[in-house]
């Protein structure tokens, strides 16, 4: 709530009087108070309260208004098709037991269930060296990856992005396992050149095709027509001027050049010089010099 009053001060009054200021103050206060008490009041325990009418003043928002947070797939479908979310509750009634259990967490439902379903019971078909247990637990996995990759790819499609093509989407349906032509070409050549020979000395099979890989040829000039071009071509450059070099850098570069072939040069004479030294063997307390 907040009160202002426009009317012009007098300062003359002000400068001669100092109270002035706390007797105008009050005079509004009062007014304010007569004008609430002129409004509907409600009494209760507490005292008496006057009922405030709507706002008519717009205060000016600190910052912009948020934007609309856009619907995910699920949220649009759930608007489609009626469908409200409702809490679910902590307790379930457990037909075994004949009781009320929890949920989730300790001596809950799902732990009871998945005590009593001790056995698997093997269909024909099956797999008897495949631990049934954990190919159901395999199966509660990629579930919930699927349902992980299903909330990460709404929550990028709401913020008009799209998954990377480099991650594995889970949640899109598998493509089909059939093969075209290419497809059974593409497996004959990789099966042809999966031995240790490549297939050279592999047996081929009765009217079986063998799948050439096409490289490609690449074009060398004559080295002498080539070389001979090249260097007139630069030669023709470096006399017209129309290139430029950078002199200092050029400079360094030859200079590193003679400075590398000189200690080369002294690294040489060092060791020949080494080698070429006689050699001095102990013998007693006499030292002898052996050439």
């Amino acid at each position: 709530m907040v009160a202002f009053d426009i009317s012009p001060m007098d300062a003359t009054a002000y400068k001669k009087n100092a109270q002035f200021l706390l007797d105008y103050t009050r005079d509004n206060v009062q007014l304010l108070i007569n004008q609430l008490f002129a409004l509907p009041t409600a009494s209760s325990e507490e005292g008496i309260f006057a009922q405030l009418p709507k706002g008519s003043t717009v205060i000016p928002r600190e910052k912009p208004l948020p934007k609309a947070k856009p619907m995910t797939r699920w949220e649009k479908f759930a608007q489609e098709k009626g469908i409200v979310k409702q809490k679910r509750s902590r307790m379930v009634f457990d037909e075994s037991a004949q009781d009320y259990k929890p949920r989730f967490g300790f001596k809950s439902i799902k732990k009871a269930q998945d005590d009593a379903n001790w056995m698997v019971e093997a269909k024909p078909g099956d797999d008897l060296t495949e631990d049934p247990f954990e190919k159901i637990s395999s199966k509660k996995k990629l579930v919930k990856a699927k349902q992980k990759m299903r909330e990460m790819r709404n929550e990028l499609e709401s913020k008009g992005k799209k998954l990377p093509a480099g991650l594995v989407n889970l949640a899109a349906p598998l493509p089909s396992q059939k093969r075209g032509k290419s497809g059974l070409e593409k497996a004959l050549k990789a099966a042809q050149k999966s031995t240790a020979s490549i297939g050279k000395f592999d047996q081929k099979a009765f009217r079986e095709k063998e799948i050439k890989e096409k490289g490609i040829r690449r074009k060398y000039d004559s080295v002498v027509s080539s070389d001979r071009d090249r260097n007139m071509k630069m030669l023709n450059k470096v006399v017209a001027g129309d290139t430029k070099y950078d002199t200092a850098k050029a400079a360094k570069i030859q200079i590193r050049e003679d400075q590398d072939g000189a200690h080369q040069a002294n690294k040489d004479a060092y060791k020949a010089k080494k080698l070429s030294a006689p050699k001095r063997v102990w013998s007693g307390s006499k030292r002898q010099k052996r050439k």
